[in-house]
C-alpha cells in the first residue's frame, strides 16, 4: 500500500474510474476545522485527502471488514486496514504529523509518557477520523443500511487536470540590445488556442497558448528554460517528454516512428477519448527542440531564427550555430593525462610519479562506415537540392538538371527519367538495382549465405588491410543516384569521452585524417603525445614523405591500436618499431606501466584503452538503421547530439568516480600473444 498524491498519467485500460467526490467544501471545511488543528497546512490536508482517494483496494477491505453477514463473521468499526493506513500516514506527513490533531487532543498527548501504548492510541485516534472522512466522502462500500453501494475505484486522472498556460517563462525583456522593459501579453483573448499539451506519460487537453511582446524592440523570446515545446499546430509538449524522447533515442537507438508506436500504444489510445496521438513529426519536433535548448543553455549561447521556420531549416541552423565543425563543446577543457614515466621501465623497480612531472596524453582515432548522401558530382560534397531522388545539389542541378547524367553525354533527358533516349535501357537497369523489390532480395541473400543458389557468383573477400594504401575507385559512368559519404570519423580518449567528430568522403586516407587531427588541434600545445589510429603507420609514412605535415613529428607519435597491430605486416619496419601501441622491452614506459596484482606480483599493463573507439562504433553503429535515410543537416545533429549527450553522461560519471581512464585488465600485456606476429596480411 502506497499513499501519494496523484501523478496525472494516461487511463489504463481494462480499469473504472471514479470522478472526484461529490461533496461540499463547507461540508469538508467543517470536517477539518472539527477533527485537525486550525494550524493545518494545505499540504497536509491534500495529502491526507488524495492518501484516501488513491487506495481504493485497502478502504474496499476495510470497508467489508466493518460488516458482518454470516454466522461466524465479527464486525470492526475499526479494522486493521484503517489501523496500518494511519499508520502509514503519520509517517508520511513527517514533522506535520500534529496537524492531523486537535490542540485538545495535544494536550492530552503531552501528559502521558512517550511509549508503545501511546503510539498505539495516536494511530487508533487518527484511523477514527480517517474511517470519518472515508464516510463523508463516500468512498465505503455500503451504506448505512448494509446494502452495497457499488464497488470503489481509483480517482480518474483527468479530474484534476490543471490549466496550463504557455506562456514567457521570464517576466522581462532579456535581449542584449534592449532595456529590461515589462513583457505584455499580445493575444487578445478571443485569440487564444487551445491546445493538448503532452506530458510524461499522460496527454492535459486543457492547454493554451500566450504569447509575450517586448514593447520596446517588438520581439518574441523562445528560452532554454521554456517549460514547454510546441511541436504541432496544437499539440504542445512538456520538457520531461521532450527529454525522455532524447533519453529513448540514446538508451535504445529508438527511432522516431519506434517511439511514435511506442507512446501512442502506451498512452495515446487510452487518455478518455482526447484524441492525444502523435505522429513521427511532433517526436522529432520534441526531439530537435529539447537537444537545441540542451546545448544551448550549455554553451550559454542564444540561436535567433526565424520565426515559424521549417523542422528541416531549424536543424541547419541549429548545426551551424552550435555544431562547431564537430567538435563536442562540452569536451573543450577534458582530456586524460599520466604523469611522464622514465626512458626505460623495469618490471623490478615500479617508478613513483613525481609532482611536477609533464602529463602525457593520448587521442584514438577511427571510423564507422555510415554516412548521408550528398551531390553526385565529383569532388562535391554539398547537400542535395532535395532528397527525394535528387543527384545533385542546387547549383549542379542548375548545370545538369535537364541534360542525359549519363557521363560524357549531354544529351536531352527523356521526361520522367534522368537519361536521353539512347541511354534508356542503363537508366531502366539503374531503377531495376535500386527498386525495393531488388534491395530485400539482396538483403536476404546477404542474410542466409549458406544457402546455395545457382546464379549466384561466389567472389573473393577483399578485406584492405589498414596497413596499406588504398585502392583508386571506380570511375563513375553517370549521375543517376547521389553519392554517399564514406563514413564518420571520430576522436576520442582513452575514456571514452568524444572530442570530435567528421564526416569523410569518398575514403578514410591518411591525408583527411592529418586535416581533421589539425582543424581538432590546430596549436602545437593542444596536441596530444600520443594519436591511436588503426592505420597509424600509413599516416607516419604520410607525416615524413610530406614537408606540410612535418610539424606533427614534434609533438605527436603515431600508434596502431592493439587490435589491428597484431594484423599489421611484421616486415614492416616502421611500423613496428615506431607504432607499437605495447613495446614489452620497457622502451616506452609511457603505453606500458608496471601495476600489482591482488597478490603484489608486479605485471606489465597498458596505460591506455586503444580499443576506445571500436567501443564506441560498435555503440554509434546502432544508429544507422535510422541515419541511413536522413537528409545531410539531420544526419549532423543527431549524430553530434548523440556523440555530445554520451559524453556529457561520461563526464558526470568520472565526476562522481565513475569510470577510469586505464585499460581493464582484459588489456593487460600478454607476453605470448604480443611476441607473436603474423607475416600474412589481414
Amino acid at each position: 500500500m502506497f499513499t501519494y498524491l496523484p501523478c496525472v498519467s494516461a487511463n489504463t485500460p481494462g480499469i473504472t474510474y471514479t470522478d472526484f467526490p461529490d461533496i461540499t467544501w463547507a461540508t469538508f471545511n467543517s470536517f477539518v476545522d472539527t477533527n485537525f488543528n486550525p494550524d493545518i497546512k494545505l499540504h497536509t490536508v491534500l495529502v491526507t485527502l488524495f492518501g484516501i482517494l488513491e487506495n481504493p483496494e485497502l478502504f474496499s477491505l476495510h470497508s467489508r471488514a466493518q460488516h458482518s453477514f454470516y454466522g461466524n463473521e465479527t464486525s470492526r468499526p475499526l479494522t486493521s486496514w484503517i489501523t496500518i493506513f494511519s499508520s502509514l500516514l503519520l509517517q508520511r506527513v513527517g514533522d506535520s504529523k500534529d496537524e492531523l490533531y486537535t490542540k485538545k487532543e495535544l494536550k492530552t498527548r503531552t501528559k502521558q509518557p512517550e511509549s508503545s501504548d501511546s503510539n498505539r492510541q495516536e494511530v487508533k485516534l487518527l484511523a477514527e477520523k480517517m474511517d470519518q472522512l472515508a464516510k463523508h466522502l463516500d468512498f465505503v462500500l455500503y451504506k448505512n443500511t448494509g446494502e452495497f453501494e457499488g464497488t470503489l475505484s481509483p480517482l480518474n486522472p483527468q479530474a484534476l487536470q490543471p490549466l496550463l498556460v504557455a506562456c514567457p517563462q521570464t517576466y522581462e525583456c532579456v535581449t542584449a540590445t534592449c532595456m529590461p522593459y515589462a513583457l505584455h501579453a499580445s493575444t487578445r483573448i478571443r485569440d487564444i488556442p487551445t491546445v493538448k499539451i503532452l506530458q510524461a506519460n499522460a496527454v492535459n487537453p486543457h492547454g493554451a497558448v500566450v504569447n509575450g511582446q517586448c514593447t520596446g524592440n517588438q520581439t518574441r523570446c523562445y528560452l532554454n528554460s521554456a517549460h514547454y515545446l510546441k511541436l504541432g499546430s496544437n499539440i504542445w509538449g512538456d520538457r520531461i517528454f521532450a527529454r525522455s524522447v532524447l533519453n529513448a533515442m540514446y538508451s535504445f537507438h529508438a527511432s522516431t516512428e519506434a517511439i511514435t508506436a511506442y507512446w501512442n500504444l502506451s498512452f495515446g489510445n487510452f487518455s478518455g477519448g482526447l484524441g492525444a496521438r502523435v505522429g513521427r513529426q511532433h517526436i522529432w519536433q520534441a526531439f530537435v527542440q529539447e537537444s537545441l535548448r540542451m546545448i544551448g543553455g550549455d554553451c550559454q549561447s542564444n540561436l535567433t531564427i526565424a520565426n515559424s521556420l521549417p523542422i528541416a531549416q531549424v536543424t541547419t541552423a541549429a548545426y551551424e550555430a552550435f555544431g562547431k565543425d564537430g567538435v563536442i563543446a562540452v569536451a573543450d577543457d577534458h582530456s586524460h593525462t599520466y604523469k611522464d614515466r622514465p626512458d626505460v621501465l623495469d618490471m623490478e623497480e615500479v617508478p613513483m610519479e613525481v609532482d611536477g612531472a609533464p602529463t602525457v596524453n593520448m587521442v584514438v582515432v577511427d571510423g564507422v562506415v555510415f554516412g548521408p548522401t550528398h551531390c553526385a558530382f565529383d569532388e562535391c560534397s554539398e547537400a542535395l537540392s532535395n532528397y527525394r531522388g535528387a543527384s545533385f545539389c542546387t547549383a549542379h542541378k542548375e548545370q545538369w538538371g535537364s541534360k542525359c547524367h549519363v557521363i560524357g553525354c549531354g544529351g536531352a533527358v527523356v521526361d520522367g527519367t534522368k537519361a536521353c533516349m539512347e541511354h534508356q535501357g542503363l537508366w531502366r537497369k539503374w531503377q531495376k538495382e535500386h527498386s525495393r523489390t531488388w534491395s530485400s532480395g539482396v538483403r536476404r541473400a546477404l542474410q542466409r549465405p549458406e544457402e546455395p543458389n545457382n546464379w549466384a557468383q561466389v567472389g573473393q573477400r577483399n578485406d584492405h588491410p589498414h596497413d596499406e594504401l588504398e585502392e583508386e575507385q571506380r570511375q563513375l559512368k553517370h549521375y543517376f543516384g547521389p553519392k554517399r559519404y564514406y563514413c564518420v570519423e571520430t576522436i576520442c580518449y582513452p575514456c571514452g569521452t568524444v572530442k570530435a567528430w567528421a564526416l569523410f568522403a569518398k575514403s578514410e586516407s591518411p591525408t583527411k585524417i592529418l586535416k581533421f587531427l589539425h582543424s581538432v588541434f590546430p596549436e602545437p600545445h593542444s596536441r596530444p603525445d600520443f594519436i591511436c589510429i588503426d592505420k597509424a603507420c600509413l599516416v607516419l609514412r604520410t607525416v615524413t614523405q610530406n614537408p606540410n605535415w612535418n610539424y606533427w613529428l614534434d609533438t605527436s607519435r603515431f600508434i596502431v591500436d592493439s587490435y589491428h597491430y597484431n594484423n599489421h605486416k611484421a616486415s614492416d619496419e616502421l611500423c613496428q618499431k615506431f607504432c607499437n601501441p605495447a613495446p614489452d622491452d620497457g622502451s616506452q614506459p609511457n603505453l606500458v606501466i608496471v601495476a600489482q596484482d591482488a597478490q603484489g606480483q608486479p605485471y606489465f599493463k597498458r596505460a591506455f584503452n586503444t580499443q576506445v573507439c571500436e567501443q564506441l562504433n560498435a555503440w554509434l553503429g546502432g544508429f544507422s538503421a535510422i541515419l541511413k535515410r536522413m537528409t545531410a543537416y539531420n544526419f549532423k545533429w543527431l549524430i553530434h547530439v548523440m556523440l555530445y549527450y554520451h559524453t556529457k553522461i561520461l563526464l558526470s560519471k568520472q565526476g562522481n568516480g565513475i569510470g577510469n581512464m586505464e585499460a581493464s585488465r582484459e588489456d593487460e600485456v600478454d607476453e605470448a600473444e604480443e611476441g607473436s606476429t603474423d607475416d600474412e596480411e589481414d
